[in-house]
């Protein structure tokens, strides 16, 4: 299978940055990721971008308008020079594709594939940080001159959130905040508080699974297969997925502290 193209719409919707620096961005954080998951994905992306502080990320078509042939995504870049944000915001959105977020319906556990889509980007900017003198990213002399773009978004996302939180707290960190996360879940208005929150789940993550074998990132795949507004509680919805999914959903489960048996394991 070839890989999804990265379709630009609009180039005047990018504020400072040339057509074909912003089409290597785009083809290589793709590539980066798709290489972690371990596949590619069946549709192209369009892009657009709304340069407004004000306005979300957007990842469309939902289920009920599905588009059969692309992806349509809208970020949220306001300065086009950073181009670490432009990587980190594309691979949050190329981890909703995975986990067929097109799918899903509305229910209060969604805070946690936004955790999971951090972390996708996270990962994949903290990948080009360490390993930049061997990608194709340094072969581009406009890029690599100025590299320091791709490096700096990273850390000023990280700033103030949580950070090593050992294996034995993460549930609990949890279940100190799972009341508002499941509420803005059903909302959609992540404010600054629950994204600080949702951040420390996702560096968890990042630290204690995809760090560690990037090959968990095939887990994401198994996301949106059953109705999780049927899941009562976290607990649940996990399970779920653990059910519906490999050796890959059981590792993310249990470093979060959440094991069941190979009995439950059954459909």
């Amino acid at each position: 299978m070839t890989q999804a193209r990265m379709i630009v719409s609009d180039i005047n919707q990018w504020r400072g940055i040339e057509a074909d620096v912003l089409d290597v961005l785009f083809a290589e954080a793709y590539r980066s990721f798709s290489s972690m998951v371990g596949y590619d994905l069946e549709k192209d992306f369009i892009l657009t971008n709304a340069a407004e502080s004000s306005c979300p990320m957007v990842f469309s078509p939902q289920s009920i308008n599905r588009d059969k042939d692309y992806y349509r995504v809208c970020l949220n870049i306001t300065d086009a020079t950073n181009w670490g944000m432009i990587i980190y915001q594309v691979t949050h959105m190329f981890c909703h594709a995975y986990c067929r977020y097109d799918r899903a319906n509305v229910h209060k556990h969604h805070w946690f594939e936004e955790a999971i889509c951090e972390a996708a980007a996270m990962c994949n900017l903290y990948h080009f940080q360490q390993n930049w003198d061997s990608l194709p990213l340094a072969r581009y002399p406009k890029i690599n001159e100025h590299k320091e773009r791709v490096f700096n978004y990273l850390w000023s996302v990280l700033r103030d959130v949580p950070k090593n939180i050992p294996t034995s707290a993460i549930l609990q960190f949890i279940n100190d905040n799972i009341t508002v996360l499941e509420v803005k879940s059903i909302t959609r208005i992540w404010d600054q508080a629950t994204l600080k929150n949702i951040h420390g789940v996702s560096w968890y993550l990042c630290e204690h699974v995809f760090f560690q074998d990037a090959r968990h990132w095939k887990a994401i795949g198994y996301f949106n297969l059953w109705d999780a507004s049927e899941d009562k509680n976290f607990i649940s919805f996990i399970k779920n997925w653990i059910r519906y999914g490999d050796s890959h959903v059981s590792a993310i489960a249990s470093t979060l502290g959440i094991v069941i048996f190979e009995t439950e394991n059954s459909h």
